[in-house]
């Protein structure tokens, strides 16, 4: 058929979104009172490795929420405080070892695959924000 074109796509590998914590307790110097353990929270995919200066694989986690593991003796109006901090607690995107990401404990999320990659990984790291799992 003249004017006709074939057009062959790759099929693309499905995306595998996941929220992942990092314990970060161990960098504290000292835990707020009643506080037992410091998570940061991030989104990521794990279909997609990076590679900067090195053969190692990377995974890029963007930054969700922080959670701070509460001591049950805790009063209410200490925990109040602790919500605070934990609320104002700021971390940046970073790159971890795709290997040592892909061994966390995660919970998936299920994506569109015809949205494109960048609304897609803000809708997931909106959703882990409202949504502690």
């Amino acid at each position: 058929m003249v004017g006709m074109t074939e057009m062959t796509t790759e099929p693309r590998v499905p995306r595998d979104i996941r929220q992942v914590k990092v314990d970060v307790t161990p960098y504290w110097g000292t835990l707020p009172k009643y506080v037992t353990a410091v998570a940061e929270v991030y989104v990521t995919d794990l279909s997609v490795r990076h590679f900067y200066c090195s053969a190692q694989p990377l995974a890029y986690c963007i930054a969700v929420r922080a959670e701070f593991t509460i001591d049950e003796a805790c009063p209410d109006d200490e925990r109040e405080k602790i919500y605070e901090v934990e609320s104002e607690y700021h971390f940046d995107d970073d790159y971890f070892d795709y290997r040592a990401t892909k061994d966390l404990p995660f919970v998936a999320f299920a994506d569109d695959p015809g949205d494109d990659d960048d609304s897609i990984m803000e809708a997931a790291r909106e959703h882990f924000q409202g949504n502690h799992s």
